[in-house]
C-alpha cells in the first residue's frame, strides 16, 4: 500500500488476515442407478452427469464416499473416477449414499446416489433326511422330507418337491400328492441303509436338491387279529367296543393299541387311551356295518381286523307338521294335511287318527276316508274367518305325533280359469301351480287345485278358490315358440276366467306340407309330435279328425308304433296302433327325440269297426294320388314364413316363388278353402 509521493510508514499501516474463496466452476448433479439382488462390484460413473462451467478448465476427481443406508458396500476407484457398489445379501429395495467431488484448485460439492435393488428369486434350501422307521416288507411309507427344508431368504413360498432320484438298493421311490413328501418302499427282502436323492421346487423357478438315507430295519410279525362283531340298535349313543380282547400280540410281553379305525356310515373313533373302539350308528339306520380297525403291537407289527355291527331297527314316531291351509265356505272341503308330514321309517303308512273341533260357530272337521284326509264343513255358505284345531297321526306301530292346522275360511264362489293356445292345437301338457295374490302357493301348496282339463282350444282347471292360477308352456318340438307362462287371476270379485291367451307357437316352415291345404276342404289328417314311452307333446287335427273328441296319441316305449285313442262322434270309443312304417303314417321331421307324424288319411281308414266319416272326405282327400314329383317341385318353393305366423292365414297367403319348370300356387281362397294348380312352363 503505497502513496503516490512515496511510501507509507509502517506504523500507519494495520495487518490482518482474511479468506478469499475462490470460485466454483463445476456443479454436482444426484445419479440414480439399477442392479439385481445379490450382484456385486457394480459400476457408478457418478461424473458422468456432473458438469463444469466452459472455459474453466476445472478437473474433477471423487474425494470421498458416504456409508449406504441399507448395509450395502461402497468404493472409490484406484482414478478416483467411478464407485464400485455391492448390495447387502438377499437385500432388495432403496438404498442411498453420497459422495464428494473436488477440482484442482480444492473446490469441493456434494452429491447424493440413490440405487434401486430388484429382487431376485433365491433358490430354496433342501437339506439331507435321515429316517429309520421303514420295515423290509413296509409299502409306501411316506417320507415328509419338507420338514427340515426351507424357502431360504425369500417369503411367500411353498414348497413342493417336484422330482426323485434312483434308489441305491433297488427300492422305490415316488412323490407323494401335491408334492408333500415321497412314499418309499424298500425292495423285497431288504435291509440296511438305502439313499436316494429329491428336489424341490419354490414354485417361482428355484429348486434344490438333498439326499435322503434310510435305515430299513428286518420286518417283524404283525400281531394276530380277529373279527369281531356286536349287535346295537339303532339311534344308539356312541359306546365303547373291546375290539382288542380277541387280538394276540406277535410276542409274548408284547401289548396292542388300535392305531387307525375307518366307518363308512355310522362314527367310530378310538377311545380309552387306545385299546377300544367307540362307535354310534347313523341317525335312523338300521342292518349291518363293517367297521374297520388297525391294531399294532410294541414291536411296531400292524394287522388290520373287521368289526361287525348289527343295527337293530327301531320305531320312529311320525313328524306331524303344522299346516295353513285356505279353504272356502263351500261345503265338504278336503284339507290334505299329510303332505308335509313326514315318517322316517319305511313300510308304513301314516293315517290320521283324531281331530278336535274348532270352537263353537266354526263349523266342523272329520277324518276323511282312510283315515287320509280331513274334511272342513263350515258353519254356513257365507262363513269367513281362520279356524284352528289340532290332529294326530299315527304310524300303524303305535307311534303318533299331533300338529295344528290354521284354516283361513273364504267366502267364495268356486269358479273355473283357463287358457287359449294361439294355435287350434291339443294335448299340450301344461304345469299349473296354484298362487295367492301374494305369489306365496295358497290352498295348501296346491293341494286343493283340481288336475288341468283339456278343452278344444286349450286347459282349464275347474272349481278353484281365491287366489291366481300359473299355466306354464313347455318348448314345444317342431315350434317357433320357447317356454312362456300365464298367470289368471281369480278374484273375489271375478267371474270365470277361460279367454286367457298363451304362446305355443306355429309350426317351423321346414316342417309343413303344401299337400295338408289342397283341395276344396282342409284335408283329413292328424299331425302330432311324439316321443317314445310318453303320450304326444301336441297334436292337431283337420277334416273329419276333429268331429272326434278326447283324442289321446301315444308312441310305444322303442318309437316304433303309434297308438290312437278318441271318441268318435257316434260316442263311441275307438282306438287304432300303427306302425309308423304304415304308408298312412308318414314321417315329417326329427328334433331330438322326438318325431312329428302326421296319420294321412281319414278316420274311417284308420279305426276299423267304427265309422270315422262325418260327411268329409274319407278317402284322404287324394293324397296318395298326386304326381309324387309335381309334390317335390312344389315342396321345393313354398317359402319360409315370418315368425309367428300361421300357415295359411289370410295376412300369410301360400304363394310359391316360380321355378324352372313348374309354378306352384297354393292360396287363400276365403269360404272356399283352397285352391291348388300347377301351371308348366
Amino acid at each position: 500500500v503505497f502513496k503516490i509521493d512515496g511510501a507509507v510508514p509502517s506504523g500507519q499501516i494495520n495487518f490482518v488476515s482474511t479468506t478469499v474463496p475462490v470460485s466454483q466452476n463445476f456443479t454436482v448433479i444426484n445419479d440414480t442407478f439399477n442392479f439385481n439382488e445379490d450382484s456385486s462390484n457394480n459400476n457408478l460413473p457418478v461424473l458422468s452427469n456432473d458438469t463444469i462451467v466452459p472455459g474453466s478448465g476445472a478437473v474433477l476427481s471423487i474425494q470421498s464416499v458416504g456409508i449406504p443406508s441399507q448395509g450395502g458396500t461402497v468404493s472409490i476407484t484406484s482414478d478416483n473416477q467411478r464407485l464400485t457398489y455391492s448390495p447387502a445379501a438377499n437385500f432388495n429395495g432403496q438404498e442411498t449414499f453420497t459422495y464428494t467431488v473436488r477440482d484442482q484448485n480444492g473446490a469441493t460439492s456434494t452429491g447424493t446416489v440413490t440405487v434401486q435393488v430388484n429382487p431376485v428369486n433365491d433358490n430354496p434350501v433342501a437339506t439331507n433326511d435321515t429316517f429309520t422307521e421303514v420295515r423290509s416288507g413296509d409299502r409306501d411309507v411316506f417320507i415328509n422330507v419338507l420338514q427340515n427344508d426351507n424357502q431360504g431368504p425369500d417369503t411367500g413360498e411353498t414348497l413342493t418337491v417336484t422330482a426323485v432320484g434312483t434308489t441305491s438298493q433297488g427300492g422305490t421311490v415316488r412323490v407323494g400328492t401335491g408334492g408333500n413328501g415321497v412314499l418309499y418302499t424298500p425292495k423285497g427282502g431288504f435291509t440296511g441303509t438305502e439313499t436316494f436323492s429329491y428336489t424341490i421346487s419354490d414354485g417361482k423357478g428355484g429348486t434344490a436338491t438333498a439326499t435322503v438315507t434310510v435305515q430299513v430295519s428286518p420286518a417283524v410279525p404283525p400281531p394276530t387279529v380277529v373279527n369281531d362283531a356286536f349287535t346295537v340298535s339303532e339311534d344308539a349313543a356312541s359306546a365303547a367296543f373291546d375290539v382288542l380282547a380277541n387280538d394276540t400280540p406277535a410276542a409274548t410281553g408284547e401289548s396292542l393299541t388300535i392305531i387307525d379305525v375307518k366307518a363308512p356310515n355310522g362314527t367310530a373313533t378310538i377311545s380309552n387311551n387306545s385299546t377300544r373302539i367307540s362307535y354310534a350308528p347313523k341317525a335312523n339306520a338300521n342292518g349291518t356295518e363293517l367297521v374297520v380297525y388297525t391294531a399294532r403291537s410294541t414291536n411296531g407289527g400292524v394287522a388290520t381286523g373287521t368289526v361287525t355291527f348289527t343295527i337293530t331297527a327301531v320305531n320312529d314316531a311320525p313328524d306331524a307338521v303344522n299346516d295353513d291351509v285356505q279353504v272356502l265356505s263351500q261345503p265338504n272341503q278336503t284339507v290334505n294335511v299329510l303332505l308335509n308330514d313326514t315318517n322316517v321309517d319305511t313300510g308304513e303308512t301314516l293315517t290320521i287318527t283324531s281331530v278336535t273341533q274348532p270352537p263353537t260357530g266354526q263349523g266342523t272337521v272329520t277324518i276323511g276316508p282312510n283315515g287320509r284326509s280331513l274334511v272342513y264343513n263350515a258353519p254356513s255358505i257365507s262363513f269367513s274367518g281362520v279356524v284352528t284345531f289340532t290332529y294326530t297321526i299315527s304310524d300303524g306301530n303305535s307311534l303318533t305325533d299331533t300338529a295344528t292346522v290354521n284354516l283361513r275360511v273364504e267366502n267364495f264362489t268356486p269358479r273355473d280359469v283357463g287358457v287359449v293356445f294361439n294355435q287350434q292345437i291339443q294335448g299340450v301338457q301344461l304345469s299349473v301351480a296354484y298362487e295367492n295374490a301374494d305369489g306365496q302357493n295358497g290352498n295348501g301348496n296346491g293341494s286343493n287345485l283340481p288336475p288341468p282339463v283339456q278343452t278344444d282350444r286349450g286347459v282349464k282347471v275347474q272349481n278353484i278358490g281365491p287366489g291366481s292360477v300359473k299355466f306354464s308352456a313347455p318348448q314345444l318340438p317342431f315350434r317357433t315358440a320357447s317356454a312362456s307362462s300365464v298367470i289368471v287371476p281369480n278374484n273375489f270379485n271375478d267371474t270365470s276366467s277361460l279367454e286367457n291367451p298363451i304362446n305355443v307357437g306355429t309350426r317351423h316352415a321346414r316342417f309343413v306340407d303344401i299337400r295338408d291345404f289342397m283341395g276344396q276342404n282342409l284335408r283329413n289328417g292328424l299331425t302330432a309330435a311324439v316321443v317314445p314311452n310318453d303320450t304326444a307333446k301336441w297334436f292337431e287335427t283337420q277334416g273329419a279328425w276333429r268331429d272326434f273328441k278326447n283324442t289321446v296319441v301315444t308312441m310305444n316305449q322303442t318309437g316304433t308304433q303309434v297308438n290312437i285313442r278318441a271318441t268318435n262322434p257316434s260316442n263311441q270309443q275307438v282306438e287304432a296302433n300303427l306302425p309308423i312304417t304304415d304308408n298312412r303314417v308318414e314321417v315329417r321331421g326329427r328334433e331330438g327325440e322326438a318325431s312329428l307324424l302326421r296319420i294321412r288319411v281319414a278316420p274311417s281308414q284308420v279305426f276299423t269297426g267304427a265309422s270315422g266319416n262325418t260327411g268329409s272326405n274319407a278317402s284322404g282327400e287324394g293324397e296318395a294320388t298326386l304326381n309324387p314329383l309335381a309334390v317335390d317341385l312344389a315342396m321345393q318353393q313354398v317359402r319360409q314364413l315370418p315368425a309367428g305366423q300361421p300357415l295359411g292365414s289370410p295376412s300369410v297367403p301360400l304363394d310359391a316363388a316360380s321355378g324352372d319348370d313348374l309354378d306352384t300356387i297354393a292360396r287363400h281362397n276365403g269360404s272356399n278353402g283352397f285352391r291348388r294348380g300347377f301351371r308348366t312352363r
